[in-house]
């Protein structure tokens, strides 16, 4: 029993030597990258400076290579209860944590802020203002569009400006992939393929609720899965216009076509196997067989 302990207490000893080294909270950012020059790490340093003093929420950067073993999450927690972020009171602290090797970001935030820097707001601003630059090696311009994004966040309560005309940019985009996808759509139903339409519509529900689920987040995820949703609906509105009485009339054509050149096909096959079935009665054959923060939002590049 004494041996088990002794084995289970190395253990732990080798996990806890194991885990990546939280560095001492001094300044606001913390770059053990050494990615960031000393320009951008002062300027850094002054923003989150003059967003502490307009919010009074505390908001601190830290980037490090590698989370090691840990995922982001349980390094960004660790990293939370060290550094004590925010006011004991009213638990507004943030931290925005970089795995710059493992392309891995996370914003943790405290209970006190849950309400204001929801999960889906600190998803947003990863993956549309962090993980884009990060995308194009821009560690810095990532830095400081999230920390404008948080800084937005607990200011207005809404992203920037120019991240909403992006975001009209993006719908606009998709909008016209849509206008093509009913066009194609249109022209299955018009030349008849009924069962190609319904593993059209099978596969695309079926790949839309594997990437819900599955927990992926990327820039072209969530059009994807717009898009995979939008197909039985415009299957169905496609059928219920004006045209779809000339599409069903011509699925109705065409099936009549089929099952009269698969009667056809049926005689000629019975008279072929009378016809067998006469010869071989007069010949003989044989055959063979076969506490941390409250929330935050994760992200990757």
């Amino acid at each position: 029993m004494r041996i088990i302990l002794l084995l289970l207490a190395l253990c732990s000893f080798q996990t806890l030597a194991d885990r990546v080294a939280i560095p001492s909270f001094r300044h606001s950012l913390t770059d053990m990258s050494g990615i960031l020059t000393q320009d951008q790490q002062q300027q850094l340093t002054q923003t989150l400076h003059s967003l502490m003093q307009s919010t009074q929420a505390q908001v601190a950067v830290l980037v490090v290579p590698t989370t090691g073993e840990e995922s982001v999450e349980q390094y960004a927690t660790r990293v939370f209860e060290q550094w004590k972020l925010g006011d004991a009171q009213r638990d507004d602290g943030i931290l925005l944590l970089v795995a710059w090797q493992d392309h891995t970001v996370r914003i943790e935030v405290g209970y006190g802020l849950e309400g204001t820097l929801t999960d889906v707001q600190s998803s947003k601003i990863i993956h549309r203002l962090i993980v884009p630059a990060f995308k194009n090696n821009q560690l810095n311009t990532g830095l400081v569009l999230g920390v404008e994004g948080i800084g937005s966040i607990l200011e207005k309560g809404e992203l920037p400006q120019n991240q909403i005309s992006n975001n009209n940019d993006w719908i606009s985009s998709v909008s016209w992939f849509l206008v093509f996808w009913a066009a194609m759509i249109a022209t299955l139903f018009a030349r008849g393929y009924g069962k190609p339409l319904l593993w059209l519509n099978g596969v695309s529900i079926l790949i839309s609720f594997i990437l819900i689920f599955s927990g992926v987040s990327d820039g072209l995820i969530t059009p994807l899965i717009f898009i995979c949703f939008a197909t039985p609906f415009i299957s169905v509105i496609i059928f219920l216009t004006p045209m779809s009485k000339k599409i069903t009339d011509k699925l109705g054509t065409s099936h009549s076509r089929y099952v009269s050149s698969s009667s056809n096909h049926s005689n000629s096959s019975s008279y072929s196997s009378d016809s067998d079935n006469s010869s071989s009665s007069s010949s003989s054959s044989s055959g063979g067989g076969g506490s941390s923060g409250g929330g935050g939002s994760s992200g990757s590049w």
